[in-house]
């Protein structure tokens, strides 16, 4: 029986991907970067602990450190209000399918790769905070995705078997860690970075039908 569903947030909760490789465009072309775009790409869904920036400075190769490459990116995105887009960028029917799961008694999750601040803080301004029962950075554990604790934690915070749980997810690293976990995971298909959802149990075209299926099938 299905008592709880844990979401990633980047692409399952909010069309934020997309918004998040655009600013780092941008961000490489401000410096005159020549750069691959797949090197961008990469950044979508990976393991915090995987710098891949640490590979872009070392293809850009630029007159300074990587040190001053992280403070000239962060500055840049502050000055560009660092993704204030993100909160409106909420899937359509996300709300009205969090409601419905909270009715029929599902506890729900958010176990994210992104900084908790910014999980709550976008949570909170698209109106959807409530909805969840606890929230979860993998910046907070030893092992993010792919290692299965974040949703392990999940489950442990509710008192919830993993059998009892499932996962909505969109990246490789995230689905893995999943199905590590040994919960049921749908996949919310991606048509645009090309991301791996081969592991998982089944692949949707929306986080609504995601919910409604896991609604209907447990």
């Amino acid at each position: 029986m299905l008592k709880g569903i844990f979401f990633d947030f980047d692409g399952v909760l909010f069309d934020s991907e997309k918004i998040h490789h655009f600013e780092n465009c941008a961000f490489m072309e401000s410096e005159g970067f020549f750069y691959e775009e797949q090197w961008l790409i990469e950044l979508v869904g990976t393991d915090p602990k995987k710098n891949v920036w640490r590979d872009i400075y070392e293809h850009a190769a630029p007159p300074y450190s990587y040190e001053e490459l992280i403070v000239r990116r962060d500055a840049f995105l502050d000055s560009r209000g660092r993704f204030n887009d993100v909160a409106h960028s909420l899937f359509p029917g996300v709300k009205e399918g969090l409601l419905k799961a909270k009715e029929a008694g599902i506890k729900l999750a958010v176990a994210s790769s992104s900084p908790f601040s910014y999980l709550e803080e976008n949570t909170k301004k698209a109106g959807i905070y409530s909805c969840f029962d606890c929230m979860y950075s993998g910046r907070d554990l030893k092992d993010p995705k792919p290692a299965p604790d974040i949703y392990l934690n999940c489950a442990s915070a509710l008192g919830l078997s993993s059998s009892e749980c499932a996962v909505v997810e969109d990246s490789y690293y995230g689905i893995l860690a999943g199905k590590r976990a040994g919960m049921k995971v749908v996949a919310v298909r991606d048509d645009y970075f090309g991301m791996d959802q081969s592991q998982a149990d089944i692949i949707v075209d929306t986080t609504a039908e995601a919910i409604a299926y896991l609604l209907s099938s447990f």
